[in-house]
Order: structure tokens, then sequence, then C-alpha cells
């Protein structure tokens, strides 16, 4: 399995948490399990609950934690350890991952939200990767709306992280978004070279239900006037994900976003080249799978990779926020929805 090993005696849980932890100096320090302390960049804002805050906590890293309830009830002999293969080949768990643009506050944002909810229960996603989030004006945050119809559908509470990029419509403060269940450990929000607007890539490393998750969601700049600039993000944010995210990942790492360029051209090609795998294609080679413009979509803009080797299978994965109601799209953009196991 390509996945770290799952913790079934003590001396394996030990092992597995130190391997979770990032090298004191080496990895990205933006929030880190330093105690109560810790905070969030300025540029990046996190609401546990929808409630502002920082990420204080115990000094426990979140990881020690998500592991420590193994160990209880291997402790307390409840549960059997495993042996032999049953070891070497532990149990696998699976993660749904949606990436979709928002579209600001455009076109009835409630009901659009609402159809993006719809698909997001259907899937059981946990994570939800977002571009041209904005806050600002009569409306709140608008990964912070999402969060809250998907905390009234599931009952569970979400969590949300946003990162500005620029002034939109000389009105909102766009950007970007994840919305996911459980607990951050770390985030970050990184530059990458400017078009006609600032670019960001936002990542957080994500603890739920015992398993950890690096996703990076992103949006590159569009046009054919900005290719080169285009390249030139896609290559900084490369060099992001090998020096400072890859090394000191332990479970699936997920890429995704509106990249406004084709799977085969060149920007996307130098992740395909390097050992990521984009989910739609992968099973469904023979299908465009167009994502814009959303009633006459004629190309494949938006993309969710996984790097292999972090995961197992990718079992599902499609185009989907790709009908209308009432002549109302959820966004200008069709989303992409995946679930993998590792």
């Amino acid at each position: 399995m390509n996945r770290a090993p799952q913790l079934w005696a003590f001396s394996l849980l030990l092992a597995a948490v130190w391997a979770c932890s990032t090298p004191a100096g080496d990895g990205p320090d933006v929030v880190e399990d330093a105690g109560p302390d810790r905070s969030v960049p300025a540029d990046v804002s996190s609401e546990a609950g929808h409630e502002i805050g920082d990420l204080s906590g115990a000094e426990a890293s979140l990881e020690a934690e998500a592991f420590a309830d193994l160990a209880a009830e291997q402790d307390s002999g409840a549960g059997d350890i495993p042996t032999g293969d049953e070891l070497a080949e532990p149990p696998s768990s699976e993660l749904s991952v949606l990436t979709f643009n928002l579209h600001c506050h455009h076109d009835e944002p409630e009901k659009r939200f609402k159809m993006v909810v719809d698909v997001a229960v259907e899937w059981g996603v946990r994570v939800l990767a977002l571009q041209e989030v904005c806050e600002g004006g009569e409306l709140e945050n608008t990964a912070k709306t999402l969060a809250g119809l998907l905390d009234e559908a599931t009952g569970i509470e979400h969590s949300v992280l946003f990162t500005t990029t620029h002034v939109a419509w000389d009105t909102y403060q766009e950007g970007l978004g994840l919305v996911f269940a459980g607990q951050m450990t770390h985030s970050e929000a990184f530059d990458l070279p400017p078009g006609l607007f600032p670019r960001k890539a936002l990542w957080a490393r994500v603890v739920d239900g015992g398993e950890i998750y690096d996703v990076v969601v992103t949006h590159l700049s569009f046009g054919d006037q900005q290719a080169d600039i285009r390249l030139q993000q896609a290559e900084a944010l490369q060099g992001v994900l090998v020096e400072k995210i890859l090394p000191y990942a332990s479970g699936p790492v997920i890429l995704a976003g509106d990249f406004n360029t084709s799977l085969t051209s060149q920007p996307v090609g130098i992740y395909t080249a390097e050992g990521w795998t984009e989910a739609f294609a992968h099973l469904h080679p023979d299908q465009p799978g167009y994502t814009y413009p959303a009633g006459s979509a004629k190309a494949k803009i938006d993309h969710l990779l996984l790097f292999d080797g972090s995961y197992d299978e990718i079992l599902a994965a499609d185009v989907v926020l790709d009908q209308s109601q009432d002549g109302l799209y959820p966004s200008d953009h069709y989303g992409i929805a995946a679930t993998f196991s590792f």
C-alpha cells in the first residue's frame, strides 16, 4: 500500500508519529504545533467553526493526538493487533475532494452554493479546494458561507482557510480558500509571479479521522497573452512543492485549482512529468472533461492532481456541477470531484 503504515503496535506508533512530524528548522513553519503562540500569517485567515481565531492548542502535535487514540485502544485491549501479511498491508482509507471556482458573489450565490453542497454531500467530500473566493461589500466570505451550508447539510463542522490575492471588480477581496473537515496542523500562502493580478497558492496539512493529507489550491493567470507568466507561476509552484511540502508529507498530496490551461499544456505538463496524476484524465482518458465555460464548455482548465506514491488508487473522478437549475449554473466553471484510496 502506498501510505504511511497503520500503527498497530506501540513501537510502530512512536515511529509513525516521528515520521509525521516536520523536522525542526527544515520545513514550513507558518502554523506549527509550538503551543499557544501558534498563529496564521497576516494574509491567511483561518476559521474553525466559522469563528476567526488563532490556531492555538495543546503542545503535543495534532498528528500525535490523532494517533493517540490508536495507542489507547491497543493499551486497553480493544481490537486485535494484526501480524504478518495484515501488518504489511494495512486497511486503506478513502478521501473525496472537490475543486471548484466559486465565481465570487455573482448570480445568486446562495442558490448556487446550495447546488455545490448537494454535490459535495453526494460525493462525501471532506475537502474543497476553492478559487474566486470573495469577501466584502454586504456579503460574508463565500467560503465561510459554503462551509455553513455544509455544516447544516452534514452535521459535520468544517473549517475555512482563506488568503486574499487581489481586489476584484473594485469591491471584493478575492482569493483562494480551503474548506475541510478535520483539524489543520500547518498552513502557508505562497506568492507566485504576478500577472494582471497577483497570484498565490494556498497549502494546508490536515488531520482528519486519524489520517493526514496535504492539499494545495491555486489559480493561475488567464488568457493567451499571459501564457509566459502562467508558465512561470507553474514553475514557481513546483519549486514550492518540491522544497517545502513533498519532503515532509506523510500521506496523500493533492494539487487542485483553476490552471487556466489544458492538461497537455506546458504549465500543467510540469506536474504530470514529475509524478502527478490528474484524476479525471486517469479514469477517463478518452473523454475531454471540459470545465469552461459553463453552458457551452469547450476547454478543461480545472484540474485535480494527486502525487504518485502518496495514494493507492483513484476510485472515482468526474466533472460535476455541470447542470443548471432554472437556467442558473453553479458557476461559470464546472468542478472536478475525485475519490481515492490510500
